[in-house]
Formats: C-alpha cells, sequence, structure tokens
C-alpha cells in the first residue's frame, strides 16, 4: 500500500509503471478492439480496462459519463446480461446469469445490493430456500453514474475495484494529443 502511494505521488514514474503494465498486460491486438469499442485511448483507461477484463476484482464503473458502460457493452455484445436494481425482473436477470454463467452487468446503482455480497466472494447465490453456485463463465460488472458510490460494505469493499473510464486532466490531455496526431496523419 505505501508502495503505490509514493508511485502516485510521482506523476511521472506514475506514467512509466502504467506503460509497461500496459505493455505487460494488453496486447497490441486487445488495445486496437478496445478502442474500436469507444474505450478512450489515454494510458489510464487501458489500464482500467485490463483490471476489468483480466483482473481477479468485481469493478464497478464510477461512470457519470456512460462511457465504461458504453464500452463494456460494446466488449460482450449479446453475450451480457443487463439489468438495473429497481428492475422488477432484477432478481430472475441475476439467477440466469448465475445460472448459466453469463456476464452480468448491473447498472444505475444507488445503493449496493445487499444480495450481492456472496457473489463477490465468489459464494453460491441465495434465493430464498435455493442456492445456487456461480457457473463458469459468470463475471459481475457493477455501474453508476455517481462519481462515488457511498455506503459500500466493508466486506464488499474489500473485493471491488472502482474503475474510472476517461477521467481526470491527464486523460483528457492524452486524449487531446491523439485526436489531433489522427487529424494531422489524416491530411498529410
Amino acid at each position: 500500500m505505501t508502495y503505490y502511494i509514493w508511485i502516485a505521488q510521482d506523476p511521472e514514474r506514475d506514467d512509466n509503471w502504467k506503460k509497461s503494465a500496459i505493455k505487460l498486460l494488453v496486447t497490441e491486438r486487445e488495445r486496437l478492439l478496445w478502442r474500436a469499442q469507444g474505450l478512450p485511448a489515454d494510458t489510464s483507461s487501458l489500464v482500467a480496462a485490463s483490471r476489468v477484463l483480466k483482473g481477479p476484482l468485481v469493478p464497478i464503473f464510477l461512470d457519470p459519463s456512460g462511457v465504461a458502460v458504453i464500452w463494456i457493452k460494446r466488449n460482450f455484445g449479446t453475450r451480457l446480461e443487463i439489468t438495473q436494481p429497481e428492475n422488477s425482473k432484477f432478481l430472475t436477470a441475476l439467477e440466469l446469469a448465475v445460472r448459466f454463467g453469463k456476464p452480468l452487468l448491473i447498472e444505475e446503482v444507488v445503493e449496493f445490493p445487499s444480495i450481492l455480497l456472496p457473489l463477490l466472494r465468489r459464494g453460491p447465490l441465495r434465493l430464498g430456500d435455493r442456492i445456487l453456485p456461480a457457473q463458469e463463465g459468470f463475471q459481475l460488472f457493477l455501474a453508476t453514474r455517481k462519481d462515488r458510490l457511498e455506503d459500500i460494505p466493508k466486506e464488499a469493499d474489500a473485493v471491488l475495484c472502482e474503475i474510472m473510464l476517461g477521467a481526470g486532466t491527464k486523460s483528457l490531455a492524452e486524449r487531446f494529443v491523439e485526436k489531433v496526431r489522427r487529424k494531422i496523419n489524416k491530411y498529410m
């Protein structure tokens, strides 16, 4: 933890670390595919995307602009089940995704649904008297339009990974430079 704080305080070292991580974790093909699917081209977004798709933690997208939700929908296509906690069929969608091993995106999370706690720890889903173990292929993605999700239970906080795509001034600057570079190449 101390190492992470130290790196975060030195922007140049932080940027070099992220670029090294991208080279290690993401192939050029994946990078191009993700960009075609709408992922911002900045370094932070590429690192975040690799954490989402290759990491062990459950991602929660803090996504006021909707960029992350659009990207994850395009990445998984029709395989992705989508629901919202307020939806009357929320429990049905959750059960089917767990039972049949499908990726599930829960959008518009305002308060953390406590029924998800066992799934975050890779435990079975408990619906009444039924106990359903998650089948292979099940992945859980959470998304909120807020820039922070408060009142997350302590049990959930340890296994959630907060993801913000295309956020921050450095990210905006990298995207601006990328757009300028494309325009210059277009005219040459």
